[in-house]
């Protein structure tokens, strides 16, 4: 088709909003489209005509599923779900069960599945809450994301190939969580990890990124990514500007983190393969405290747990230190807790000998009552 497949578009607007014979839109105020079910279909071919398109594109629409669907052969986005400032973000989206293949053949700075924030994270809500739009990305299959793009105008790069050395962009991510997304949760999926990685979670935050397989192979850099930070108490480490946003972390747990053939320690096209890394100069509120527990990293050509795989040239050990869990409160019976939730302990998150919190602790049994003193021999 000329276009994309299934195109959602709304504009909430507090002021209802004049005709405009000239976009042909009608006055009012051009709600959200809501509660709209797409599953089932097969798109394929997309964007003869108009190339900056996707399968599914959601704008300021929220409360669909999109579901159970192919999508492939398209010159960008597989799905997408954008949000506009406080009253036209995209909320309560849900994107599952999809098959994505052989997308973003013609474009760069993007990704298979993307989901861009209104700009600042602590708008992206519901109006009277921010860090939180609820969209969910999960149990999807992504591969070849391709990426295409051109520096000087006449060489175009291809998945990373084709261009004079260094040219090549490589903006090409599995799961695009763009413009400060924040709020979204990313859970089992499988992700091919592409240019630039399988993940990128940039400038957003409190995003929950779990129970995923990133799968990285020739050509392929970084797995999870990251970009801008922000915050006063974090400027940029290199320029000293402070960002205009803040920053809450993301948490990255229970992910296979897979580094297949041809990438190499000292492969992938930035250099080195990575499991995390950072568009700008790392900082480590990205991720929330403990915010990347439990994760497994499997290599078929190095040592995993030898090779600088994190920011800052850190090995898997360098990488957990200092990440212990927070010193535990001890109840009155000795017991130890992560959060007291009364005073006398009787309720309380306990910890297993793994680290994980195990769930609501019962206060102790009563202890019995004394033994009767022994008959008098008067």
């Amino acid at each position: 088709v000329g276009q994309g497949g299934v195109v959602l578009y709304g504009k909430d607007s507090a002021t209802p909003l004049p005709p405009n014979p000239k976009r042909g839109t009608a006055g009012g105020n051009n709600s959200q489209p809501r509660r709209v079910n797409v599953a089932h279909n097969v798109m394929q071919d997309l964007g003869r005509v108009l190339v900056h398109v996707a399968g599914v594109a959601l704008r300021s629409a929220s409360g669909c599923v999109v579901a159970h669907n192919r999508v492939q052969r398209c010159p960008r986005y597989g799905l997408q779900a954008d949000s506009f400032y406080t009253t036209q973000n995209s909320l309560d989206n849900v994107f599952e069960f999809n098959i994505l293949a052989d997308t973003n053949r013609l474009t760069t700075d993007t990704g298979a599945i993307e989901m861009l924030g209104s700009g600042n994270p602590g708008l992206c809500g519901n109006g009277s809450a921010g860090w939180f739009t609820n969209n969910t990305v999960r149990f999807n299959n992504i591969s070849h994301t391709v990426g295409s793009s051109s520096s000087d105008g006449s060489h175009v790069c291809v998945h990373g190939a084709g261009g004079p050395p260094g040219s090549c962009r490589g903006l090409v991510w599995g799961v695009y969580l763009d413009g400060g997304m924040s709020g979204a949760t990313v859970h089992g999926n499988v992700i091919g990890a592409t240019l630039h990685g399988a993940v990128f979670d940039n400038a957003g935050g409190n995003n929950s990124i779990t129970n995923n397989v990133f799968v990285g192979g020739a050509g392929s850099s970084v797995l999870m990514n990251f970009g801008t930070a922000g915050g006063p108490a974090n400027p940029d480490p290199v320029s000293g500007v402070v960002p205009s946003r803040d920053i809450a972390g993301s948490t990255v747990k229970r992910n296979i983190f897979y580094f297949g053939a041809g990438m190499g320690a000292d492969g992938g096209v930035a250099g080195r393969a990575a499991a995390v890394a950072s568009m700008v100069p790392w900082q480590d509120e990205e991720l929330k405290n403990n915010g990347s527990n439990f994760n497994l990293f499997f290599a078929e050509e190095f040592d995993a747990a030898a090779v600088p795989l994190f920011p800052g040239g850190r090995n898997l050990t360098s990488w957990r230190a200092g990440k212990a869990p927070p010193s535990l409160l001890r109840c009155a019976d000795g017991a130890r807790a992560s959060l007291v939730l009364s005073e006398d302990c009787s309720w309380a998150w306990e910890l297993r000998a793994d680290g994980d919190e195990a769930g609501v602790r019962l206060p102790p049994p009563p202890a019995p009552p004394p033994p009767p003193p022994p008959p008098s021999s008067a």
